[in-house]
């Protein structure tokens, strides 16, 4: 599309390798066809950073962030029609809470230690449950989140939260104050990820752990369909694709170290590459209809059975190989 703005990038934004990147493959916006442009994907040579190239222009970001993107309404996942949580729901409600205590403990978080209520920041908030579950794990902390959309931003503070409208990188928050810095999957979204991760330590406090989920291309799902069908791409809105490697160095290049490294199944990723490959051998419409792009969020017994599946099928890829779709990476000071 002539009217389309791209950027190209002329450094690799994690090493710094002006080396031209080797082309993998190409991927293209199955979801919500925001543009036709099918983007080249490539990889640094030197620390295996994976990003499009060109990606879409700041300039975009309102074309490929349309209103009905699922972050914005995402709410269905736990209230169901008549206000009130479904079984499905409330079963997808109490694993998150288990896990993200878990990521805590893991990470070393001494919340309950501190002699004022924990400072909790959520980059990247959605409307808002990510920050209920911080508040049944912590109920007297201060709890902050960040979104670009309006109607997101919202529904996180009608949930009683305190939610900042705009872009992290250039909102004014306050520095060395945040004890939890909490970011699920954002960071590949983001138009300068090592700026993204420095504005992270610069709030954060001396002690604090921040903690970054996003998806892994250290994965057998990546490993098969990287050409052009893998989910993790979510074309074009992942600008910047990690592993735990080139993750821990941009850490280590914004003056963070990485204390813990956790690969994990994304079920969301293995029904977007089925909905990439059913897309391109019979049209959007039956993809849509057999694994649904965004509906799939919003909770019921149908995404129960899709999610459970692939969340068995990823599980026992991991098992034996050590390797997931996603990870989660907690740095320290």
């Amino acid at each position: 599309m002539a009217d389309f703005a791209l950027h190209t990038d002329i450094e690799c934004n994690v090493c710094g390798s002006t080396a031209q990147p080797l082309p993998i493959g190409f991927a293209q916006d199955h979801e919500y066809e925001s543009t036709e442009i099918a983007f080249r994907v490539v990889r640094c040579m030197n620390c295996g950073l994976v990003y499009l190239r060109p990606r879409p222009a700041e300039s975009e970001l309102g074309r490929i962030y349309p209103p009905t993107y699922y972050s914005y309404h995402s709410i269905g996942n736990i209230e169901g029609e008549d206000g009130r949580p479904s079984f499905v729901q409330r079963l997808f409600y109490e694993r998150n809470k288990k896990t993200l205590r878990a990521k805590l403990v893991r990470s070393g978080v001494l919340l309950n230690s501190l002699s004022r209520p924990a400072r909790v920041l959520d980059v990247g908030c959605g409307v808002g449950t990510q920050l209920d579950l911080f508040k049944e794990l912590l109920p007297s902390a201060d709890l902050h989140g960040v979104e670009i959309g309006e109607r997101a931003v919202k529904k996180t503070r009608e949930r009683g939260h305190v939610a900042h409208l705009g872009r992290f990188e250039d909102i004014v928050l306050p520095l060395n104050y945040f004890d939890v810095v909490y970011s699920s999957h954002v960071i590949e979204h983001v138009t300068d990820p090592r700026r993204f991760l420095e504005k992270c330590n610069a709030v954060s406090s001396p002690a604090a752990t921040i903690i970054i989920e996003t998806p892994n291309t250290d994965s057998v799902e990546f490993d098969i369909f990287k050409g052009r069908h893998w989910g993790g791409y979510h074309a074009p809105r992942h600008f910047y694709l990690f592993d735990p490697r080139n993750m821990a160095l941009l850490g280590q290049r914004t003056g963070l170290k990485a204390a813990v490294v956790q690969p994990y199944p994304s079920p969301i990723f293995w029904n977007w590459t089925c909905h990439s490959v059913l897309t391109a051998v019979a049209g959007k419409r039956v993809a849509d209809i057999i694994f649904p792009p965004v509906t799939i969020f919003y909770g019921g017994v149908r995404s129960f059975f899709i999610l459970g599946f692939f969340t068995v099928l990823e599980g026992l890829i991991l098992k034996f190989s050590g390797r997931a779709s996603a990870f989660w990476i907690a740095f320290k000071k």
